[in-house]
C-alpha cells in the first residue's frame, strides 16, 4: 500500500500485490523422515473450520463500441483488506497425501472502481457477496505441516452505481447488479499451532467470464491472499 500523492490536480493512491517463487538450499544436517509417525496422520484427518484476514486485488477491463468507435479500458481496480471464513474436510488417501473438499464467504464487500464528480456525485464498482467452493489435493510435508493446490469455483455479484451526471461520464445506469462466475487456482500453507489450532497462508488466482451489461463489456480477474487460523474438530 504506497502513500497518496498529489499528480497536477489529482490525489492519486497505488498499490500493488506481489507474489514470489523461488528455490532454496537449506544447510541442516537432519534429514526428513521417509515415513510419518502414526499419532501425527491424524493431525490433518477430518473437519477444520476458521477465519481468514484478506487482501484482495481486483480489476476490470471494459469494451464497447459507440458509432462505430471501440473504447477498451485495460484494466482498472484497486486492492482492498477484509475478512472470510472458510470450512473444509480432510481425506488422508496415503502415507503422506491427503484431499480436501471445503467452501469459503467473504464478509465484507470490496470497491473496485471509484471516480468522484462534482457535488459528491461518483460512480463505483463494488464487489459483494463472493464466495467459493474448492477441492485440494495436499501433500503432509512434515508431521506438523501441509502444503496444497487449490482448484476453486467462484461466485460474485459485481453492483455499479452511477450518480455523474451525462456531461461528466456519458449515460451509464444508474444502477445494476450482475452476478460472475469463475474458477481459480492457488496454493497453501497450513501448520500446527497449538493443539487442534492451526495457521493457514494462501494465495489465489482468479479468474472471471466475461459478462455483457449492455453497451459495456466486462472482463474481471481477482488476486486473493489469505492468512488466518483454524481449528479441527
Amino acid at each position: 500500500m504506497y502513500s497518496d500523492d498529489s499528480f497536477f490536480l489529482s490525489n492519486l493512491g497505488t498499490g500493488s500485490t506481489v507474489g514470489s517463487f523461488g528455490l532454496g538450499y537449506s544447510f541442516a544436517d537432519d534429514r526428513k523422515q521417509p515415513f510419518l509417525a502414526e499419532n501425527s496422520k491424524g493431525k490433518f484427518n477430518g473437519l477444520s473450520l476458521g477465519v481468514n484476514g484478506l487482501l484482495k486485488s481486483s480489476s476490470i477491463k471494459t469494451s464497447t463500441t459507440i458509432n462505430g468507435i471501440a473504447n477498451n479500458l485495460d484494466s482498472v481496480g484497486q486492492q482492498n483488506l477484509g475478512m472470510g471464513m472458510f470450512g473444509d474436510y480432510a481425506f488422508r488417501v496415503s502415507d503422506r497425501a491427503l484431499f480436501l473438499l471445503g467452501g469459503t464467504y467473504d464478509f465484507n464487500d470490496s470497491d473496485i472502481v471509484k471516480v468522484y464528480g462534482r457535488m459528491g456525485s461518483e460512480v463505483k464498482v463494488k464487489e459483494k457477496n463472493h464466495y467459493s467452493l474448492f477441492v485440494a489435493p495436499a501433500y503432509q510435508l512434515s508431521e506438523s505441516s501441509l502444503g496444497y493446490i487449490k482448484l476453486a469455483y467462484h461466485q460474485t455479484k459485481f453492483e455499479n452505481i452511477n450518480t455523474l451526471d451525462g456531461n461528466e461520464l456519458g449515460t451509464a445506469n444508474s444502477r445494476y447488479t450482475k452476478k460472475f462466475d469463475g474458477y481459480g487456482i492457488g496454493i497453501g500453507f497450513r501448520t500446527l499451532i497449538a493443539d487442534n489450532f492451526y495457521g493457514n497462508l494462501e494465495v489465489q488466482r482468479v479468474f472471471y467470464s466475461r459478462e455483457n451489461v449492455s453497451p459495456v463489456v466486462f472482463d474481471a480477474d481477482s488476486t486473493i491472499g489469505s492468512l488466518g487460523i483454524s481449528y479441527k474438530f
